[in-house]
């Protein structure tokens, strides 16, 4: 929905990540207002995020209300009152009833009521511990000093490129230049008109064109479009695959960008000599 296609009856949207700027921020929250319609914008931040969010909603005007994340204790409860309105609601399928075999249930004949649901519960409580412990694990390896240091490091890095966004994507762009990988280009008419930043379209090119991100390299972001590449393999069959695709009104355009293209430096020219210099005075 935040990619420059137009979807409508939007209720939600979840920032999983806080964008670079406000302008990203206002124009993904606001996929929820289309014709005069309202919703909710979900943003789910760190400690370390929670400034950059804070700064958008004082440049934009508008109230952000703070909601804890459940505790864990508050989770399984949760999980056990949505097992039981499940099993009250939920019918049993005809396609089960069909399959399920007599001395399956006869198996459990000698459970009173009481110790069957202990066992059920106690199932259910196994593995919602082995989800929790594995999340506190991968909090534990999150909260360590390093991460903490790259936490803020990135902060103040999204920071520098609030304020100065042109200069850092130039470098990135050189950077990406130095280090390409040798591919087939291709040119797409998507860029930064489009409110969409470089994972957006890494996301397009693999729903729309089955693209998987890791096969795309080289991506260069400009404002009326956008350049990618891929290995020889794969783009043999890149064009078929966004055919009669329409964005924000306008087909789409995704072709092969030949040498000497929009990405290649331009020839430096010759500097002329000293005699061709006094042969064209004279």
């Amino acid at each position: 929905a935040a990619r420059g296609i137009d979807v409508d009856d939007i209720t939600h949207v979840i920032h999983f990540n806080i964008p670079d700027n406000e302008e990203y921020y206002t124009h993904r929250s606001g996929r929820t207002a289309r014709a005069g319609k309202t919703g909710e914008s979900i943003a789910l931040v760190t400690s370390n995020e929670r400034t950059a969010l804070l700064r958008y909603a004082k440049a934009l005007r508008i109230k952000v209300n703070r909601l804890e994340a459940p505790s864990y204790a508050e989770l399984m409860d949760h999980a056990m009152l949505k097992l039981a309105e499940r099993f009250q609601n939920e019918p049993l399928s005809k396609e089960f009833k069909e399959f399920c075999k007599p001395e399956w249930i006869d198996a459990f004949s000698e459970l009173d009521r009481s110790d069957l649901l202990m066992h059920l519960l106690q199932n259910e409580f196994q593995n919602w511990s082995k989800y929790i412990a594995k999340a506190k694990r991968e909090k534990s390896r999150s909260d360590s000093p390093r991460d903490k240091r790259d936490d803020r490091r990135n902060d103040r890095h999204r920071k520098d490129r609030g304020k100065d966004r042109d200069r850092d994507r130039n470098s990135r762009d050189r950077k990406e230049r130095s280090s390409k990988r040798e591919g087939v280009q291709f040119y797409i008419n998507i860029g930064r008109r489009d409110q969409v930043e470089k994972m957006d379209l890494l996301y397009f090119l693999e729903e729309q064109g089955d693209l998987p991100q890791d096969k795309v390299f080289n991506v260069q972001l400009n404002s009326n479009y956008s350049l990618f590449s891929v290995d020889e393999k794969m783009a043999r069959k890149v064009k078929s695959r966004f055919n009669d695709l329409i964005v924000n009104g306008r087909p789409l355009k995704v072709k092969r960008d030949e040498p000497g293209g929009r990405m290649d430096p331009p020839k430096k020219r010759r500097k002329p000599s000293s005699k061709e210099r006094k042969r064209k005075k004279k």
